[in-house]
């Protein structure tokens, strides 16, 4: 177990996505988005250049607290390195090991591909099961920016009832902030938003990842108060799989439900 100070994010946020067998592959050829999703895609990069990528590798860190995670791309199954405690997903279930003692609030479940999901959001709109929806140029605290709703079919995940709300530079086509909420505990459909800001991006590997980012509370639709700010380091792709055992639950561990 590789020892590192704990990221804890305040348990912010994202929903947990349950894998599918190929996420790469998931799209029909020939698949055509919305024109600002489409655009989006190329300002970072291109979808193409993404399904080359089979690792994504990161340390995110907030204050002094710090993580390592590995994403297989193909499968979504994650391992995060943190200080005194492993958290995985092999594909089929979450789990943390030793124990919980480093952390007694964690859900494995929850947690595992939460980070992952706020720093690829530019890419993982592409997946298959997802419903988007164009809502047009918007005034947002005083800046232009377009607006495109993300849903999500029935069958996907573990929380389909969250919803996204992406906000997006119609000069550079970066991804600017979002709102979203959060359903994974209710399994309700909710309106009280969170949001998140993308503060910083850079080049890795011919793709555009935010390196920086900051969350926030929203009120009337507007980012509020400030409540953390994750920043990533050592951003690595690779064409190969990682070794499919690191993903393995470890003999010492305990289970998360999918609730």
């Amino acid at each position: 177990m590789k020892y590192y100070t704990i990221f804890l994010l305040i348990i912010l946020t994202v929903s947990c996505r349950a894998p599918e067998k190929d996420f790469h592959e998931k799209k029909d050829e020939g698949v055509t988005y919305p024109e600002p999703i489409q655009k989006m895609l190329d300002a970072h990069g291109g979808l193409d250049a993404w399904k080359t990528k089979s690792t994504l590798s990161y340390h995110v860190t907030r204050g002094e607290r710090k993580e390592i995670h590995t994403i297989d791309l193909k499968n979504r199954n994650a391992l995060i390195n943190g200080d005194g405690y492993d958290i995985g997903f092999n594909g089929d279930q979450a789990w943390m090991s030793p124990d919980k003692s480093a952390w007694p609030d964690a859900r494995p479940r929850f947690y595992h591909n939460l980070i992952f999901y706020f720093h690829s959001l530019v890419f993982l709109v592409a997946d298959s099961g997802i419903n988007i929806s164009n809502k047009g140029m918007q005034e947002v605290d005083g800046q232009a920016l377009i607006e495109v709703s993300i849903t999500y079919q029935n069958h996907v995940g573990d929380s389909p009832e969250d919803e996204y709300v992406l906000f997006i530079n119609p000069e550079t086509y970066r991804l600017e902030h979002i709102l979203y909420t959060v359903t994974y505990f209710t399994g309700e459909r909710r309106k009280d938003y969170n949001g998140l800001k993308y503060t910083s991006w850079k080049e890795v590997d011919g793709l555009l990842v935010p390196d920086e980012f900051v969350g926030y509370t929203v009120e009337g639709g507007i980012l509020a108060k400030e409540r953390y700010v994750a920043t990533f380091s050592d951003i690595h792709f690779s064409d190969e799989s990682p070794e499919p055992s690191i993903f393995d639950i470890p003999e010492i561990s305990v289970i998360d439900s999918l609730k």
